[in-house]
């Protein structure tokens, strides 16, 4: 996977990661076993923003990397493995609002929602300094936001959950 960290996280690049992993490991079976042990492997996130940033930006990678292949990315054990991932204060916020809507989550819903909360902490100011970024994010997940917020499915764009590959 070292091969392909320095390309960036753009439609335009995927296609290229995909030739450059398959070129490398060989027929896609391996390499979607290689990208699910990499996903395994991912540092769960603590609660500093910078984490969080960075286990959604991974994750991200190799969902798209999964879905170029065609591989399905929605289903229980991608979705239990992100919520494993996420700091107990984030999946706790996230639990709260999957109870909302009333449906279960699928990966979709959780990648969705852990984009949403990075957002809110970005807006409440939690990238300032990295001393005092810790206790910023962990009082983030405590700020309550008028309205209920309306089901990620709705935001939906291409998505292997529902069969749109």
């Amino acid at each position: 996977m070292r091969d392909i960290q320095g390309l960036g996280v753009t439609n335009e690049n995927y296609p290229v990661a995909i030739r450059l992993l398959v070129e490398k490991y060989g027929d896609d079976g391996e390499l979607e076993d290689k990208i699910h042990m990499e996903m395994q492997h991912l540092p769960a996130a603590n609660e500093s923003l910078q984490s969080l940033i960075e286990l959604s930006q991974s994750f991200e990678r190799y969902c798209q990397q999964l879905e170029e292949m065609r591989v399905p990315t929605c289903n229980p054990t991608i979705t239990a493995l992100l919520k494993a991932k996420i700091p107990k204060g984030a999946r706790g916020r996230l639990t709260e609002k999957e109870a909302e809507s009333m449906n279960r989550w699928d990966t979709d819903d959780w990648r969705k929602g852990l984009k949403m909360l990075i957002k809110i902490h970005v807006g409440a100011g939690g990238l300032q300094g990295e001393r005092g970024q810790e206790a910023e994010v962990s009082q983030a997940w405590k700020i309550p936001r008028p309205g209920r917020i309306p089901h990620l499915r709705s935001h939906s764009t291409a998505s292997t959950c529902k069969g749109e590959i």
